[in-house]
């Protein structure tokens, strides 16, 4: 692990210790990616940054097969850990060849250092098969103040994500953008 994904591997294993960082923030966009992908029973999806794991608890409750993957050792909750694979890595630098039917990325793009976004879009792109689900927060974080850090580091536009995004898919579909403060795509057709 290089020194960048340590850092961050001890500042989110630092945030998921707070109680106040386990929110669900997630299924609400779950429910919407598998609609959006009408991904069938059996299918397999990566949750790409899959924090606490309420992303992956439902996909795994609506059939699919689940793998997730985020830095944090600490990051799923106990009861979903019991249930739910978990890589524990940096997505800009995965050790193995991993492909899934799917991809979803919730709160997780922003997370990454800017020099770092192309290898994890790249890994993202050669791991999914079919379409892969964003949804990107465009504002700062406000929650990296309860350990002083940082956490949002590659705060952009929508132009700047459709433009990084339509790099390695031919397919870039804003399924809903809120100014300053998120938006949502699917992503299908490798480049």
């Amino acid at each position: 692990m290089d020194q960048v994904a340590e850092y961050e591997r001890v500042k989110y294993e630092r945030m998921w210790a707070l109680a106040e960082y386990r929110n669900d923030h997630v299924s609400a966009h779950a429910e919407r990616a598998l609609q959006s992908f009408q991904a069938a029973e059996g299918d397999s999806i990566l949750d790409l940054g899959a924090g606490a794991g309420y992303g992956s608890r439902y996909f795994q409750d609506a059939g699919l097969r689940v793998l997730a993957i985020d830095i944090a050792r600490n990051a799923m909750a106990p009861d979903i850990a019991a249930r739910v694979p978990l890589l524990v890595g940096n997505m800009w630098d995965i050790p193995v060849e991993i492909v899934a039917d799917w991809g979803f990325s919730r709160d997780v793009m922003e997370h990454i250092p800017t020099d770092r976004v192309d290898d994890v879009l790249r890994f993202i792109r050669k791991s999914t098969r079919k379409a892969t689900y964003f949804n990107i927060a465009l504002r700062p974080d406000g929650c990296g103040r309860l350990i002083g850090e940082t956490l949002h580091l590659t705060v952009r536009s929508l132009d700047w994500w459709v433009e990084k995004l339509g790099a390695y898919w031919t397919d870039v579909e804003v399924l809903e953008h809120r100014p300053d403060f998120s938006a949502t795509f699917v992503t299908r057709g490798r480049r």
